[in-house]
């Protein structure tokens, strides 16, 4: 009798495993971490965060394929998935782009400053907390939910408190940091390194 194999419902689970080693919470939380250090000591040149993010993401496709590969193998996803994530990469490069034009021809009115002296942390809590869920709902990887659950009440409290905006970020890279180590000491017990061949998962780059 030949068995059928539902393997959309294995590719999902690939996915899910290929994603619970815990990496991109680490390297994302510290990067977070460091931001907030950054604005506290250094707030007129958070700007020089931006010349790290190439060595993040060297880094972590490193730990990647150091950490990730060996266990469970290469995993190559469906375009359909890839192109959500294209998308979501895309839409808050022009989220970012309008950020900055509206932080630098703002400042005109006077207006402007007044309300973003008055609610400017709640449109950040809602606008972070949003891009988290929303990174959460493309991606799939739901404890993102929980990131910007973290993210919106951070802010809230900063914003009732009146304390350090230092406080909100580090907060949420400290949760997201210690999150990922969890996961990955939990997949490193779930799947030790596997010799050549002998990868759980192969190409699953079939719709």
């Amino acid at each position: 009798m030949t068995e059928h194999v539902d393997l959309k419902a294995l590719e999902r689970k690939a996915y899910t495993s290929y994603h619970q080693d815990g990496i991109v919470d680490i390297f994302l939380g510290l990067a977070i971490v460091t931001f907030s250090f950054v604005l506290l000591f250094l707030e007129t040149s958070f700007y020089l965060v931006g010349g790290t993010f190439v060595v993040w993401i060297a880094s972590y496709a490193g730990a990647k394929r150091s950490i990730t590969v060996p266990r469970i193998g290469y995993v190559e996803f469906k375009q359909s998935r890839r192109i959500r994530v294209m998308l979501l990469v895309l839409l808050l490069l022009v989220l970012n782009i309008v950020i900055f034009v509206i932080m630098a021809f703002g400042e005109l009115t006077t207006d402007f400053r007044i309300f973003l002296n008055q609610y400017g942390l709640l449109v950040v809590a809602g606008v972070v907390g949003g891009l988290f869920v929303l990174f959460g709902w493309v991606t799939q990887i739901y404890r993102f939910y929980g990131y910007g659950s973290v993210a919106f009440l951070a802010f809230i409290i900063t914003h009732v408190f009146l304390l350090h905006l230092f406080f909100p970020i580090f907060v949420l890279g400290l949760t997201i940091t210690v999150t990922g180590f969890v996961l990955l000491y939990w997949f490193i017990r779930k799947y030790p390194k596997t010799e050549p061949g002998e990868e759980l998962y192969d190409n699953w780059d079939n719709e």
